[in-house]
């Protein structure tokens, strides 16, 4: 079922992101492993040197991607704080329905 937000949570919400701008500052995408022996080894280290991070999976249920964080900013996202986006009302849906929450590699501020 959708989660019904308020005006009270929308405001909220919004003067968190226009604190943070977590989700827009990075991209987070998922790349298939490699499972020949030292090829783990071997793509951290290729990613780590291109400055990717890639994160942990605790849970175990991506055993078979690797969760790379590229720190490249939206370039529609404003240079500081607060954080705006300059195509915001007619943002792409993405954009629109992500929560970042839901994202490892996002803080997200959203606490309401």
């Amino acid at each position: 079922m959708p989660e019904t937000i308020t005006e009270e949570v929308r405001a909220k919400r919004s003067a968190a992101c226009l604190e943070c701008g977590g989700c827009c500052k990075n991209v987070e995408v998922l790349l298939p492993r490699s499972f020949e022996e030292g090829a783990d080894e071997k793509a951290r280290e290729w990613m780590a040197a291109r400055g990717f991070r890639v994160l942990e999976d605790p849970d175990g249920l991506i055993m078979q991607h690797y969760r790379v964080v590229i720190d490249i900013p939206c370039p529609h996202l404003s240079k500081q704080a607060p954080w705006t986006c300059d195509i915001y009302e007619t943002r792409p849906a993405v954009c629109r329905e992500f929560d970042g929450r839901k994202v490892q590699s996002v803080e997200c501020k959203w606490e309401v």
